[in-house]
């Protein structure tokens, strides 16, 4: 886990995404970033990481984004569908 406090430049700076992939061992290409704010989206666009806005949480903070995500669901049942089906076609 990589918080706030973690970082020295908070989102939309990408640092933080970029220091999770790396203590994971993962690629940009190989993550998604998900999100309920313009500042997660950007920080995932900057971080070149498949980026989705969700507005499942009872307080999301975007109701829509200035910056298009790559996805956006407001379900995490759709999203986790999607999942499903991503995983069936690998």
């Amino acid at each position: 886990m990589v918080t706030g406090d973690d970082v020295e430049l908070p989102k939309p700076h990408p640092e933080g995404i970029n220091k999770a992939l790396e203590e994971l061992g993962v690629s940009n290409i190989e993550a998604i970033f998900l999100g309920d704010s313009d500042a997660d989206i950007l920080a995932g666009k900057q971080a070149n990481v498949h980026t989705i806005g969700v507005h499942w949480l009872s307080n999301h903070q975007t109701i829509e984004f200035s910056i298009q995500p790559d996805e956006v669901y407001s379900s995490i049942n759709d999203f986790l569908l999607s999942l499903l089906k991503t995983k069936m076609q690998c």
